[in-house]
């Protein structure tokens, strides 16, 4: 058989680069492509980046779209230290959460892959968990954040995550990510998946039902936050049996990424108790250099430094620059 003018390659050309498709046709196993997404699904997402980027996620929370001395709040914002717990006993230990002693002693740097008391970057929440290096990284689906009240849990969630899920800095293999705050009356009665995203989506009954259909085939492209659980009376009495199916996970959109935030109270506990979740993480606060780092962004050199001051001076702040 008479040899191509491609040398080595024995195949008929006709012109054609195959060396290059043999390149081309390799590099796409390399990456797993991601579904095509239905015109309602893209639409959808759309409308959630839309929303977000002005910092209208939840009723109260709509954080970015104001202003700090004139500068947007993205440029100024500080993210509180996230650190990874093993299991029940660490993350519900005696004792204030939060306390002096944990926020000062709370990391600056950020690990990945987070073994219990390493901090945790907000985008690195479902990175695959790693138990010990002799073991396959196992995937996360489900995360558990507790934290004291007031020390940031829905700005962080409900704000901070979709808005640089927006502007595509967070969370790029999620296409949807829906934000619920269990804390309003009505959400906690939410009955199916489709009323779970018309919640946070205007959507026609034809649009839920291809949201939904999407969201069951492609569970892991889809992020729920459930915020607040800690605010919502008697939940586990209350909720729905679809919230509770989705608190526990349980429904049938099985793999749905789903974060659960609450304060450290007596219901998420027993709810923790009788599920399984793959992380959980503790909201500890800002580190002496996140206080300072954020002095510096809001406040002109002058004032911050004056501030810096007063903060060590102050009994009731000190904890934040110790």
């Amino acid at each position: 058989m008479a040899m191509s003018s491609k040398g080595s390659d024995n195949r008929e050309t006709d012109g054609v680069d195959f060396k290059k498709l043999d390149r081309d046709h390799g590099a796409a196993f390399l990456e797993p492509a991601a579904p095509l997404l239905p015109q309602e699904v893209r639409d959808s997402r759309d409308q959630l980046i839309r929303l977000y980027k002005e910092g209208k996620v939840l009723a109260g929370y709509g954080l970015f779209e104001e202003s700090v001395g004139g500068r947007p709040v993205e440029e100024v914002f500080v993210e509180n230290t996230l650190v990874a717990r093993e299991g029940l006993e660490q993350l519900f230990r005696e004792g204030p959460m939060g306390s002096r002693s944990t926020v000062a002693s709370a990391p600056s740097h950020v690990l990945q892959g987070a073994a219990a008391g390493q901090s945790i970057a907000l985008c690195e929440l479902f990175s695959p968990r790693a138990v010990d290096s002799q073991q396959q990284p196992t995937p996360v689906c489900r995360v558990l954040v507790v934290g004291s009240g007031g020390i940031g849990k829905s700005t962080l969630f409900c704000c901070k995550l979709p808005y640089e899920w927006a502007a595509g800095r967070c969370m790029q293999d999620v296409d949807l990510l829906i934000c619920v705050a269990l804390g309003e009356a009505t959400t906690i009665q939410i009955a199916s998946a489709e009323e779970l995203f018309a919640s946070s989506l205007d959507l026609d009954s034809d649009e839920k039902k291809a949201v939904f259909h999407f969201a069951r085939a492609n569970p892991s492209r889809v992020c729920v936050v459930l915020d607040a659980v800690d605010e919502c009376k008697d939940i586990l009495e209350r909720a729905s049996p679809f919230m509770m199916k989705l608190l526990k996970g349980k429904t049938t959109l099985c793999g749905l990424r789903t974060i659960v935030t609450s304060r450290p109270c007596g219901a998420i506990h027993r709810l923790a108790q009788q599920c399984r979740f793959d992380r959980s993480i503790e909201v500890v606060g800002f580190s002496p250099s996140e206080v300072s780092t954020f002095v510096d962004k809001a406040l002109v050199a002058n004032v911050a430094s004056n501030m810096k001051e007063q903060l060590k001076e102050n009994t009731d702040a000190a904890c934040l620059m110790a």
